[in-house]
């Protein structure tokens, strides 16, 4: 995990990025085999306006969202020189600022 960062800042990513912030679930990151993208699962929806806030964030390039029956992720996209100790507390404050949402408000 976090190949190529100490194991301090290893710890306090997983501390940042593991949290409880919704009523209705839980966000939690994987690394993904790209080092420029890391998925953000939940266990419920998002708005539809996800997607166009997300890339509001300084540093966001792009974003994936996927609904299915197993819940929410999202690939996150970093812009190249963007650091994730940076991005990661950005990402954090905005999903857990998500409302709770009924599944017919969900991202299509």
């Amino acid at each position: 995990m976090l190949k190529g960062f100490s194991s301090p800042f290893r710890r306090q990513v997983a501390r940042v990025l593991c949290w409880s912030g919704r009523s209705a679930g839980t966000w939690a990151f994987q690394e993904t085999p790209n080092p420029n993208v890391w998925k953000f699962q939940s266990d419920t929806g998002v708005p539809k306006s996800t997607k166009s806030q997300l890339l509001e964030v300084p540093g966001v390039q792009d974003v994936l969202v996927h609904e299915g029956l197993s819940g929410t992720w999202l690939a996150i996209t970093r812009q190249s020189g963007t650091e994730w100790q940076v991005l990661a507390p950005q990402l954090k404050d905005f999903l857990q600022s998500l409302p709770d949402i009924e599944a017919e408000q969900q991202v299509d």
